[in-house]
């Protein structure tokens, strides 16, 4: 297997109505030099059954990890972080949808400079027209 360069987590409590187009956006991204840790946060709504029943967990690149109770966005984001491989970390929240594009530019974006970070929003209107896309590094 070749190590992944980014590592996106995806914490989740409850937004099992959210993960199919959450999961297809990552999984639909133009960059796929990726690892995918998903964090079932002790959810108690059909998160289980929509991860056990997407495609996405038949991908190699995906790891499911479940918290037996709910332990809060920060210790998710840390258990999901510290069970990848990958020398960059991202994150995505189970209740948005990753434009195709996404992880590329912010990937682009990193080695094009001397970035200790960067950050990327795309405000989509209507569910198509991308009214508004920033993509900043950062440094220190």
């Amino acid at each position: 297997m070749i190590m992944p360069a980014v590592q996106i987590v995806l914490p989740s409590f409850n937004h099992a109505k959210f993960l199919p187009h959450a999961l297809d956006g990552i999984l639909n991204q133009e960059f796929t030099n990726w690892e995918l840790t998903i964090v079932n946060d002790g959810s108690t709504d059909d998160t289980s059954q929509v991860l056990a029943e997407h495609r996405v967990y038949r991908d190699p690149r995906v790891t499911v990890i479940t918290n037996l109770k709910n332990r809060g966005l920060p210790a998710s984001l840390n258990i999901g972080h510290r069970a990848g491989i990958a020398p960059l970390c991202s994150w995505v929240s189970s209740d948005n949808f990753s434009r195709p594009s996404h992880l590329a530019a912010l990937y682009e974006t990193m080695m094009s400079g001397d970035f200790d970070f960067v950050q990327g929003k795309w405000v989509v209107h209507r569910g198509t027209e991308v009214v508004h896309k920033t993509i900043e590094g950062y440094k220190g």
